[in-house]
């Protein structure tokens, strides 16, 4: 485990491995590896604008990190976060919010039953076992996974391991009063400004942003005019106009490269995850985020 004392804000780096899948499933040619330097180069500066320290995790480390704490168990691997840790059974969840941004009143049971059902799941995926290691990409105030915990708990489920990419130490007091499970990370916090996927500032990209209550497949990213930079990803509110719009070019720039490397268009209806507000039919993707700026 990799522990830092300072209180970076820190950037968890996805954009790169999920629009890998996304590329394989709906036929369209990553760029080269240079285009991801280069977009990453841009937003590092940037945040390093705003903030004092920034710090950039990349999806590889995370996940030989979490390869290596998982050896130490024997135990069934339960995952929270197939794209950094592949095995056994995934058991997900998801934040919602409404039309007003607000985490939607209509989220909690939803979640519940989904949480619900999952464990369920999970029961019937162990037939018969009892004992998990619970994975999980990070383990920021300790809430989601804790509700996890007590539903497969509901279930006659253990959880006696817990291991994550990136732990804070507010989660980790949590789990530790709660359960009285240390969880353990491929890296640990005690405190951090934020702790952020790459993914949420890249409107378009699989998984970016929350999810919209009435339809999940629909994200809003942490940026404007989708989502809230200031409340969702302690983006000062001086700094929320220009780095939203800081982040729709550089996301523009990224789907231009995916188009000139696929040589066709990119468009809204190609999007796995698609973008609150935005047409979800065959118009160019670029071509309406070019008309937020």
């Amino acid at each position: 485990m990799v522990i830092i004392n300072e209180k970076p804000y820190v950037v968890s780096l996805d954009v790169k491995a999920l629009l890998r899948g996304w590329c394989s499933l709906y036929d369209f040619t990553l760029p080269p590896p240079s285009v991801f330097t280069f977009i990453r180069r841009d937003l590092f500066g940037m945040l390093c604008q705003i903030f004092p320290d920034v710090l950039f995790l990349q999806t590889d480390e995370l996940r030989e990190g979490i390869k290596l704490l998982t050896t130490q168990t024997t135990l069934p691997c339960v995952t929270m976060a197939p794209l950094f840790f592949r095995q056994d059974y995934y058991c997900g969840v998801t934040r919602t919010v409404n039309r007003n941004l607000e985490d939607s009143p209509t989220s909690a049971p939803v979640r519940q039953s989904s949480m619900e059902r999952k464990a369920k799941e999970v029961a019937l995926f162990l037939r018969g076992a009892r004992e998990i290691a619970l994975v999980d990409d990070v383990i920021f105030s300790g809430q989601q996974i804790s509700e996890v915990i007590s539903h497969l708990q509901n279930e006659g489920i253990k959880v006696s391991h817990v291991y994550a990419g990136i732990v804070i130490g507010e989660g980790k007091r949590r789990l530790e009063r709660d359960f009285g499970l240390t969880p353990q990370g491929a890296y640990y916090f005690d405190e951090v400004i934020d702790e952020i996927c790459e993914r949420d500032f890249f409107p378009g990209v699989p998984q970016s942003g929350r999810s919209f209550a009435e339809d999940i497949e629909v994200g809003l990213p942490y940026i404007l005019p989708f989502g809230l930079p200031t409340k969702w990803a302690s983006i000062p509110e001086k700094w929320a106009y220009e780095f939203s719009r800081f982040c729709l070019n550089l996301t523009i720039a990224l789907f231009e490269a995916v188009e000139e490397a696929s040589n066709k268009p990119v468009r809204c209806s190609d999007l796995e995850r698609k973008v609150f507000s935005l047409p979800t039919n065959r118009k160019r993707f670029v071509t309406e985020l070019k008309k937020l700026l």
